[in-house]
């Protein structure tokens, strides 16, 4: 299950986020001194996934994040919820696939860390491909190789990144992944 969700973009205090659309006006909303998400923020997050369960479409694309490192997924998380990006965070291939084979539209764009706690090989960007065919995926390693980034792009990648990765890379480097045309003959 994602463990975190980052619907809007949180206010300059990275405490709290303001929920207003599909939904009517919510007050502000945030996290506990005890860490746990505020009920309006819980009420907030069940009217916008009821909201989509309905049928109600909502615009903003989504990318899903998988990575290990907690700093990592926060900040790919915050850097794109700036760009209007809807973004879901994951730390395992489990979690990884569980959302993309889960109820309702899997994610326009995965950003994929290749070195996960449960799995380090291709074979996780192999299985979103065969599920998810038309979802752009971009592999991030501290591991990689001409070889390793032919072989992933043979197996449906849209980019391979090599960590660190420039923060300022990656919102651009999503919109390109979303106006991608599918190539002539591709499953995708």
């Amino acid at each position: 299950m994602p463990e975190e969700v980052v619907q809007n973009p949180p206010n300059r205090d990275g405490f709290s986020w303001r929920a207003s659309a599909w939904c009517g006006q919510f007050p502000e909303v945030g996290i506990n001194t005890d860490g746990e998400p505020s009920l309006a923020l819980r009420h907030a997050v069940v009217c916008i996934l009821n909201s989509q369960d309905a049928g109600l479409e909502m615009s903003a694309p989504t990318v899903l994040v998988v990575d290990d490192e907690p700093l990592v997924r926060w900040s790919v998380a915050e850097t794109l919820s700036d760009h209007g990006y809807r973004v879901t965070t994951v730390a395992d291939a489990a979690a990884a696939m569980s959302a993309m084979a889960g109820p309702g539209k899997p994610p326009d764009v995965v950003l994929l860390d290749l070195w996960l706690a449960d799995r380090n090989d291709l074979g996780v960007l192999s299985a979103m491909q065969s599920l998810s065919p038309e979802t752009k995926i971009v592999l991030i390693t501290a591991y990689g190789s001409e070889a390793l980034f032919e072989d992933a792009r043979r197996r449906g990648a849209f980019a391979s990144l090599d960590k660190p990765v420039e923060m300022s890379a990656l919102a651009p480097l999503v919109a390109r992944a979303l106006e991608a045309q599918p190539e002539a003959g591709s499953l995708y």
